[in-house]
């Protein structure tokens, strides 16, 4: 990812941060949780689903990730964006819980 993609993500995540924060103070905690237990329904589902996919699709590259090699720029891209939904899910779950 470029430099200025970076510069920008970061941007957006700490203006969104903020606007969140300063508008989320006035939503009591009550309201909050069913989105909480919703969004972590959904990023498990995520994750379940899309680990099962890179398994049965990519086994063989799934095979390369875990293998301990110096040379990891041999793994294709389509596997390193389908770990993406991956990560976040992870976050997601983690953050929730």
């Amino acid at each position: 990812m470029s430099k200025r993609i970076c510069t920008t993500l970061t941007i957006l995540v700490v203006v969104s941060l903020a606007v969140g924060a300063t508008t989320g103070r006035e939503i009591s905690i009550e309201r909050q949780e069913p989105l909480f237990e919703s969004l972590l329904g959904i990023a498990t589902i995520v994750f379940g689903i899309m680990g099962a996919w890179v398994a049965i699709v990519y086994p063989d590259s799934l095979k390369k990730v875990f293998e301990k090699r110096q040379n990891i720029s041999e793994l294709s891209n389509r596997v390193q964006r389908l770990f993406l939904p991956l990560r976040v899910s992870v976050i997601v779950v983690s953050i929730c819980c």
